[in-house]
């Protein structure tokens, strides 16, 4: 949790995404190895943040301001930085099995805690 509360009060998310823009900005068929190694690189990255689960709710009265909601945060910094974007835009270009595990990983990690009803 330490870790996701770094990642969330620095500046690394915009500096990731401007490390992958590159790679991003190529047609699927002339990405490199590398370009490829960024882009998986960074999709475990955001799916090992989101498993980072929030305190549990019995502690979160001596918990600090900066612990509580945590998933939430990270979601919303996640829109703020364009990362979601990134996501629809990796997920309709990338061809492969690991990439598409690793969205939907992504995906379920967005949306574990909602109710599917409250979406409708």
């Amino acid at each position: 949790q330490k870790y996701k509360v770094a990642f969330l009060e620095s500046d690394i998310l915009p500096v990731l995404v401007r490390w992958i823009q590159e790679p991003l900005a190529k047609p699927d068929s002339t990405r490199t190895s590398e370009d490829l190694d960024r882009l998986e690189l960074f999709l475990t990255l955001c799916v090992n943040l989101l498993k980072i689960p929030d305190p549990a709710s019995s502690s979160a009265s001596t918990i600090s301001d900066n612990w509580t909601h945590l998933q939430d945060r990270t979601i919303l910094r996640f829109h703020e930085e364009a990362i979601l974007d990134i996501f629809v835009v990796i997920g309709s270009t990338l061809k492969g099995s690991k990439y598409a595990l690793l969205m939907l990983d992504i995906l379920h990690h967005l949306f574990e805690r909602e109710n599917p009803e409250k979406l409708v």
